[in-house]
């Protein structure tokens, strides 16, 4: 186990809360007890089974902190039971066996005082197939939860930015520049409104869907101009494979929106070039590093190539939402990030596959959907969000356009969103080729 700070007694729990919320404010080092979240723990001599079911049953959960009496002993993440469970006799094996078997004993636990920075630094340096598992968070109390690597880097991006803001303010005087700004706003409402008339005509007409497939989607910018993007085309040199993107830059308007231009032109460049998924990936990280430089600018992503002839999906998600994958007759699935978002550094990218048979279901959605309070200072959150989402696909109907009534019932009134929505929705419908 890599430790860092005290260790301390820790009493049998089941589930701690976070232990601290809250921005911190951007003028001061922010501990990363901060950024918590809620930990689900288990003793070393549960069986495999009733950790499998603790990680089904709470909906995108993705880890379990094993412990012995008390203490963290483990670590359990969701992506590495069910590899372990997925082989030809991995359930017959390891079902009734004790968790302690599969657990990973040497994991990460740190201190809820120390910097985030640091944290995050520690995290990162961890080995290539371990920088995505969770950190364990310890307080004077015990274990308080378990933060994500995600979270951490997201965090830091928010804060960096939050900070660049506030000096950048102080050395403007907004005084000289009111009548300026006055005079600028018609012009730059204009240009703002062809901005989003250009911006809308980039998007993919879904008239024609391809062959074997019904397509859908849900497109609302918070604004005039969007930093959202979504696409579905075949590939030219395989027809049989086509190729669906949704992404979401940080920031809003005209910047977001220009941001979001040159990422559609790169994976139209990539059909050209016949560039694979992971290509792909590493092109588009490359070339916003290149271009946001330090300016703080990021990049969510869900990129999948769809086979529609081996009836199989093949997947890369960056720092994304979870896509929900639904397939006839079996539970609803989470295909979670497994890389950090785009633009920070470069990186390797691997690639997911599913199986994509008749009547399988793809929901893609960016965090607009979920980040808005349900009354002030309470968001919808991402399990709720996840939840109504299921309850209307198997609805059917007008999906993804019924998820908006959905979301209008969980708040009195009109629900008010502060970020961009979209939304891509696809089934398999191989009957119908």
């Amino acid at each position: 186990m890599a430790k860092h700070g005290d260790f301390p007694d820790t009493p049998g729990l089941q589930g701690s809360e976070p232990y601290l919320c809250g921005d911190g404010g951007s003028d001061e080092t922010v501990p990363l007890g901060r950024l918590v979240e809620k930990a689900f723990l288990a003793e070393r001599y549960e069986t495999v089974g009733k950790v499998k079911e603790m990680l089904g049953g709470h909906g995108p959960v993705s880890s379990v902190v094993v412990t012995d009496q008390g203490k963290p002993a483990g670590l359990i993440m969701s992506l590495h039971l069910d590899r372990a469970l997925s082989g030809k006799y991995g359930v017959s094996l390891y079902w009734a066996k004790t968790v302690d078997l599969l657990m990973d004993d040497d994991f990460l636990a740190l201190d809820a005082d120390m910097p985030l920075e640091e944290a995050a630094g520690l995290a990162m340096a961890r080995e290539p197939e371990k920088v995505h598992d969770h950190v364990i968070v310890l307080d004077q109390e015990g274990v308080a939860g378990i933060v994500s690597v995600q979270n951490m880097l997201s965090t830091l991006a928010r804060l960096r930015h939050e900070r660049s803001e506030k000096l950048r303010s102080l050395n403007t005087s907004l005084e000289n520049l009111n009548e300026e700004l006055r005079e600028a706003h018609g012009q730059m409402a204009q240009e703002i409104a062809m901005l989003a008339s250009l911006q809308s005509q980039l998007l993919p007409s879904l008239d024609a869907a391809p062959k074997g497939l019904v397509v859908k989607s849900l497109y609302r910018p918070s604004g005039q101009a969007s930093g959202d993007y979504f696409d579905i085309f075949s590939l030219d040199y395989d027809e049989e494979v086509v190729r669906i993107v949704v992404a979401d830059v940080s920031g809003h308007g005209a910047r977001a929106a220009f941001l979001m231009g040159i990422i559609r032109t790169l994976f139209q460049m990539s059909l050209r070039q016949s560039l694979p998924l992971d290509k792909t990936l590493g092109l588009v990280n490359e070339q916003l590093i290149s271009i946001v430089g330090k300016d703080l600018d990021s990049l969510t992503v869900f990129a999948a190539d769809l086979n529609r002839s081996r009836r199989r999906i093949h997947y890369i998600n960056a720092g994304h939402c979870p896509g929900l994958l639904m397939r006839l007759g079996r539970r609803p699935e989470a295909l979670h990030a497994g890389h950090p978002l785009l633009g920070f550094f470069p990186m390797e990218f691997e690639i997911k596959e599913a199986p994509f048979e008749d009547r399988t279901e793809l929901f893609l959605f960016t965090d607009g959907f979920f980040e808005w309070d349900v009354i002030p200072g309470r968001q919808l959150g991402l399990d709720r969000f996840w939840d109504l989402a299921i309850e209307a696909m198997e609805q059917g109907g007008t999906f993804p356009a019924s998820i908006m009534d959905r979301l209008g019932a969980e708040t009195e009134g009109e629900p008010e969103f502060r970020d961009d929505l979209t939304a891509l929705w696809i089934k398999a419908d191989y009957g119908g080729e």
